[in-house]
This record gives structure tokens, C-alpha cells and sequence, in this order.
């Protein structure tokens, strides 16, 4: 059976202890835990929901169904930035963003580079980059590649 997704629909925080003995809290109002269908767990998440505190949907990985699409200017000083595509999952997915370079020879993480945007440097003449996009729940992960902008020119 798949994963459970409690959502909190009190102001209190919710916590639910887990089989495995683990104590998991969807924290205050709109707040979302994912825990194991086990007989423990469905007994607590049961009494939960009873009292109008808590509902529950299946939880489900996070899927990228549209990819992330890159754009702008691919010029030194330039900035480029990247849209996160169309992502599913239960609970929602939290979306963190890669910037990448490559000379043609494979990708590269550019360290730091972790917004949505990217101002290109000198450093990225004649190169192309993209953004790696990773939507993250309870239930997994996923990744997406952005299309490629390049070779990035200096601009003389």
C-alpha cells in the first residue's frame, strides 16, 4: 500500500508517531506528513481524522509532466533565468534549482548557483548552460533538465 499523506486542519500541530517508533509533525494549520500505511500508524492517523483534525490522501513522488524551460540573453553580464515546468506529487513537491555549464564535453554543477536565475560571467564564454530542477516531498523525488542557452558570448 502506498504512503499516506495527513494534511493538519487544526491550528494545533499535528504529530503522529510512525510504526517504526518515529514521531513525525505536520506542524500548524495546512501543515502535511507523510507516514506508512501500517496497521499502528492507521490506527492513529483514524483517530485523527475522526475528530475533524486531520484528512488524508494517498501519497504520491513527485513527477515533472512539463519540463523547465531556460530563457534570456546568453551574453556575459546577462542574466538568464529558468520557469520550473509543471510538477504532481502528494504532498507538493518543494522545487530547488542547479545551475550547470558545459563545454560540450558534459555538465558541470556551478557551485553557489541555486536560484532561479543565473547572471552569466566571463567565465562562461563559449559554453552552454541549464538548470537541473528537483521537486522533492515525503513520498521521493524527481529531476528535470532545463533546454540548453549558449555558447554564452562575451558581448564585444
Amino acid at each position: 500500500m502506498a504512503d499516506i499523506a495527513v494534511t493538519n486542519e487544526t491550528a494545533t500541530p499535528l504529530g503522529l508517531y510512525d510504526v517504526d517508533g518515529s514521531y513525525r509533525v505536520a506542524g500548524a494549520l495546512g501543515g502535511v506528513v507523510v507516514v506508512d500505511p501500517d496497521t499502528p500508524s492507521r490506527e492513529i492517523i483514524d483517530i485523527y481524522t475522526s475528530t475533524g483534525a486531520a484528512s488524508e490522501v494517498e501519497a504520491s513522488a513527485p513527477e515533472n509532466t512539463v519540463a523547465p524551460v531556460a530563457s534570456g540573453n546568453v551574453e556575459v553580464g546577462d542574466t538568464v533565468s529558468v520557469t520550473a515546468g509543471t510538477w504532481t506529487g502528494v504532498p507538493t513537491p518543494v522545487l530547488t534549482y542547479q545551475w550547470q555549464v558545459s563545454d560540450g564535453e558534459g555538465w558541470e554543477v556551478i557551485a553557489g548557483e541555486t536560484a532561479s536565475s543565473l547572471d552569466l560571467i566571463a567565465d562562461f564564454v563559449g559554453e552552454d548552460v541549464r538548470c537541473v530542477v528537483t521537486g522533492t516531498n515525503g513520498a521521493g523525488a524527481d529531476t528535470a533538465n532545463s533546454n540548453p542557452l549558449g555558447p554564452v558570448t562575451s558581448g564585444d
